[in-house]
């Protein structure tokens, strides 16, 4: 391999190519004049054209896909999956497909030297005449940032892919520059002024920085204010919104935007489209991980990340690396007694189900929960899994989970438990029974969910209910319970609920009666 490095380009800027490829702008017949002792010319000939083919095939690549684009100009990008899939959804943004693309990602995944970097470089390239605002949480980053793109956009075999990009000669600040064919560029830090600037891409990326900044109201509102007040005014009719971002709040900026969701889609005229990144794959995973499963395991294994979730603890590590930020102390459940082993023997299992049939992004999960009862009668929780699924797979799912408990503790009871009350997990016990797991229906009291959950709480209060000090499914378990009951989806505290409420009216663990099983249905 050799490398043509442009001499007015950064030092990372090295393109491998062929080693017969002609560097430059050179033509067959140069090649053919220039050609090496003992080529002849109809050689020298056949392989300038093989060459050039193969350039030409290289820059239609780069010209057309944000991460051919990104190795082009820097070599020892690394293309992990998850970054080929941001690539195509920032496509889809250029298209004008999508007017509103939320990005969730760990620190130190890749997301700002694509997104705020490569990407704009790309964009500007092959849409010259279009106002790209790039926006980050300071002004040293900002400025940084729109060095890099003014300088991959002043690179010698950047400008022979996108002719029409070339930089105006009056104006090469580095975080305020124009096009000769009119378009423009701002690089600002969050908060910076960008009155009189219009936008065809707004790319808002990291706009909080530290936990101070996170846990302050009066600057989480600040930020708000900006968005709405400030940024968002300068978009144009066609133009599309990018907020990239690792979580640090539940009312950060994603925050808000998704519990406006209906107010903000009339007001960008569609739904966002939430990409949500966790350093550990969970149910649902969008790559189609296993659970557990790395999202960078070339650079953040699960060892390095179970050594970084040690040293921050578990709140930062459920918002900043999960993407699942959570209060600090929640409304209702606040505390958590932990355990770090299974007590033998064990006197019995509690497997709480809730039910939900649905494939829709968004929609509620089915969720079981199994809980162990140990020789002092306390429980402590044992695996949790939750899944998005219609009917049959959901049944499917629970039958597996059943199968799986009775597995990891043999020749011990097992009560998988649904709410008598709630139809559709009547008709799901009834299923199950049929495929021989008995669950049971429990006759629950009046009222909502919320009440059950101040019945059962003082479980975790008085340290007769405890969960592992670490799973992998822990983060998101807990967060639906630090969350509720203000959170979306409460599909494991419906499980806890009922759990809770069976295990403390049966202390003795007596055998379940018929109708205790076969419930009303």
């Amino acid at each position: 391999m050799v490398y043509d490095r442009a001499q007015d380009g950064p030092s990372d800027m090295r393109v491998p190519l062929p080693v017969s490829a002609p560097t430059g702008s050179v033509s067959v017949v140069e090649l053919v004049l220039d050609r090496p002792p003992g080529l002849t010319v109809e050689e020298a000939a056949s392989e300038g054209r093989r060459a050039l083919m193969a350039r030409r095939r290289l820059l239609t690549l780069v010209d057309g896909e944000a991460m051919g684009f990104a190795p082009f100009t820097m070599p020892r990008y690394q293309a992990a999956r998850h970054l080929l899939m941001l690539a195509a959804e920032l496509e889809s943004v250029e298209r004008g497909e999508c007017l509103f693309l939320v990005v969730e990602e760990p620190p130190r995944h890749g997301k700002t030297e694509l997104v705020s970097v490569r990407f704009p470089a790309w964009y500007i390239g092959r849409r010259p005449d279009r106002n790209f605002i790039n926006c980050s949480y300071g002004d040293t980053l900002a400025t940084r940032n729109g060095r890099k793109v003014r300088n991959i956009l002043g690179w010698q075999r950047v400008r022979e892919i996108f002719p029409d990009a070339a930089l105006a000669q009056d104006s090469k600040a580095a975080n305020l520059w124009t096009t000769e064919a009119g378009g423009e560029f701002l690089s600002v830090g969050i908060g910076g002024g960008i009155t009189g600037h219009g936008a065809h891409i707004l790319n808002i990326d990291d706009p909080i920085k530290s936990r101070e900044e996170a846990e302050s109201h009066v600057y989480r509102d600040k930020i708000w204010h900006w968005f709405t007040a400030e940024a968002f005014p300068r978009l144009e009719p066609d133009g599309a919104i990018i907020l990239t971002l690792t979580r640090w709040h539940e009312d950060d900026l994603a925050g808000r935007i998704l519990e406006k969701l209906e107010e903000v889609a009339d007001l960008i005229g569609r739904r966002p489209r939430v990409v949500r990144l966790p350093a550990l794959a969970e149910a649902g995973d969008l790559l189609g991980r296993e659970r557990g499963e790395a999202l960078w395991p070339e650079r953040f294994t699960t060892e390095r990340l179970a050594a970084i979730r040690a040293i921050i603890g578990s709140r930062d590590w459920a918002a900043l690396y999960q993407q699942r930020p959570s209060p600090e102390e929640g409304d209702i459940f606040k505390w958590w007694p932990q355990y770090k082993s299974l007590p033998e023997p064990h006197a019995g299992v509690l497997i709480g189900i809730d039910t939900a049939y649905s494939e829709q992004r968004g929609a509620d999960a089915t969720a079981a929960a199994s809980w162990v009862v140990g020789p002092d009668r306390k429980l402590r929780l044992a695996n949790a899994v939750s899944w998005v699924a219609e009917a049959p797979m959901a049944e499917r799912g629970l039958r597996w989970f059943y199968e799986e408990t009775k597995a990891r503790f043999p020749n011990v009871p097992i009560r998988p438990l649904v709410r008598k009350k709630v139809a559709i997990d009547r008709i799901m016990a009834q299923h199950l029974r049929v495929a021989g797991v008995p669950a049971i229906a429990v006759d629950m009291p009046g009222g909502d969910k919320e009440v059950y959950a101040r019945m059962v709480v003082p479980e975790f209060e008085g340290e007769r209910a405890l969960i592992p000090e670490y799973a992998p499914w822990l983060d998101a378990w807990q967060q639906q319970h630090l969350n509720f009951p203000n959170a979306p989806h409460d599909d494991y505290v419906e499980t806890t609920n009922v759990v809770l409420y069976y295990h403390t009216r049966n202390p003795t663990w007596k055998r379940p009666s018929d109708t205790d099983i076969w419930g009303e249905l």
